[in-house]
């Protein structure tokens, strides 16, 4: 899956400082919830670590946004190392490629129908290790 570009500074600074919309039919639209529940789970296969977290409560919801950094604390605007997004019915992302032994910290966002933004969810890290090798094949004794 190749990575996709966030929305631009301003628009991202915009969406997140609206705190209500008027949507479709007059109805009420507010920025979603942060995700809850994320963690970050080494697969053990070469470079591999499994985002996870819980589906909002919300019904509007887009999508799921998913930022990668490799310091604590990294600012999703003006850019992490590794954005992407998945599906609104997704509650994880396999993000492969990665070097084995470092530490990759994770925020998932969620963005509604009105392209609202969520405020980050609470920053996960995970390092991804090599799966381990196999033992050495016995030598049979010859009688």
């Amino acid at each position: 899956m190749a990575p996709v570009k966030r929305m631009g500074n301003f628009l991202a600074g915009a969406l997140l400082l609206l705190p209500l919309l008027i949507g479709p039919a007059g109805a009420v639209v507010s920025t979603p919830t942060a995700p809850t529940g994320v963690t970050v789970k080494d697969l053990v296969a070469n470079g591999q670590l499994k985002i996870s977290w819980t589906l909002n409560t919300e019904t509007d919801i887009l999508f799921y946004g998913i930022d990668c950094g490799t310091v604590p604390n990294f600012e999703p605007v003006p850019g992490p190392a590794f954005s992407t997004s998945v599906s609104s019915s997704t509650t994880f992302f396999i993000h492969s490629g990665l070097i084995n032994g470092n530490t990759y910290y994770y925020h998932v966002h969620a963005c509604n129908t009105m392209f609202m933004i969520s405020p980050a969810s609470v920053e996960r890290k995970g390092v991804p290790t090599a799966p381990p090798l196999p033992a050495p094949p016995q030598v049979l004794g010859i009688t």
